[in-house]
C-alpha cells in the first residue's frame, strides 16, 4: 500500500508543476510589485478577461493538487521518531500555510484587480488589489522554502528517497527564503522556479521508489500504533 502512495504523490506532484505552468501561459503575465502605470494598464485592464480567469483558475486547481499532494507526503514521512513525527506536521502545516496564502489571499486579490479593471475601477484601487496579490505570492514562496526544508529534513530522518533528494531540497528550501528578501527586484521568481523543479524531481523520485519489506512493515506498525 505504501508503495502505491509513494507512486500517487508522484503522480500529484508532477500535475501540480503541469498545472501551474499551464496557468501561467493561459493567464499571461501580471503586473509586479512596483510596475510603472502603463504596465498595470496592460496587465490588469487591457487583454482578454477570459483568459485570464481562466489561467487563474487552473492555477488554484494547481495549489489544491499541491495541497492535498503536500498532507500525504507528510503522512508518507511521519516515520516511527518524535522528530520524523515532527518534521512530517512543520511540513504539514507549512503546505496548509503556503495554498492558503494563494487560494484565500492571492488569487482572489488578483482576481478582483482583473475583474475591476475591466469594469471601471480607478487605477489605484485595483494597483491595490493586485499588491496585496504579489505580497500573498511572496508570503507563499517563502513559506514554501520552509516547507522544502521540513519535507526534506524527513527525507533524511526517515532515510527514504535518499540523502541527495533530501540535502538538494534543504538547499532549495533555503534558496527561496533567501530569494524573497530581493522580491522587489523579482528575485522571488527564482526562488519559486527552483520550487518547482525541486517538485518535478521529488515528483520522479518518488515514481521510482521502491518500499523494502521492513519499510513497509515498520509503516503498518506506526499506523497500528
Amino acid at each position: 500500500m505504501q508503495g502505491r502512495l509513494w507512486r500517487v504523490f508522484g503522480i500529484l506532484a508532477i500535475g501540480h508543476v503541469v498545472l501551474m505552468f499551464g496557468g501561467l501561459l493561459l493567464e499571461g503575465m501580471l503586473p509586479q510589485l512596483g510596475s510603472s502605470k502603463a504596465d498595470a494598464v496592460k496587465g490588469l485592464v487591457d487583454g482578454g478577461m477570459t483568459a485570464r480567469f481562466a489561467g487563474g483558475y487552473v492555477e488554484a486547481l494547481s495549489m489544491i493538487v499541491f495541497l492535498v499532494g503536500a498532507l500525504l507526503l507528510g503522512r508518507l514521512l511521519r516515520g516511527r521518531t518524535d522528530i520524523s513525527a515532527w518534521l512530517a506536521s512543520c511540513t504539514v502545516a507549512t503546505a496548509a500555510i503556503t495554498a492558503g496564502s494563494a487560494l484565500i489571499v492571492g488569487f482572489p486579490a488578483g482576481a478582483a484587480a482583473i475583474y475591476g479593471g475591466h469594469h471601471g475601477a480607478d487605477l489605484g484601487t485595483i494597483t491595490t488589489m493586485n499588491d496585496l496579490r504579489n505580497f500573498a505570492f511572496f508570503l507563499a514562496v517563502a513559506v514554501q522554502g520552509v516547507f522544502a526544508v521540513c519535507a526534506s529534513a524527513g527525507i533524511l530522518a526517515t532515510r527514504t528517497l535518499g540523502p541527495w533528494l533530501g540535502w538538494g531540497g534543504i538547499a532549495v528550501g533555503a534558496v527561496s527564503l533567501v530569494s524573497v528578501a530581493g522580491a522587489g527586484d523579482g528575485a522571488h521568481n527564482f526562488g519559486n522556479l527552483a520550487l518547482l523543479a525541486w517538485w518535478v524531481v521529488l515528483g520522479v523520485a518518488a515514481l521510482r521508489h521502491r518500499v523494502s519489506s521492513a519499510a513497509a512493515a515498520g509503516s503498518r506498525d506506526s499506523v497500528a500504533v
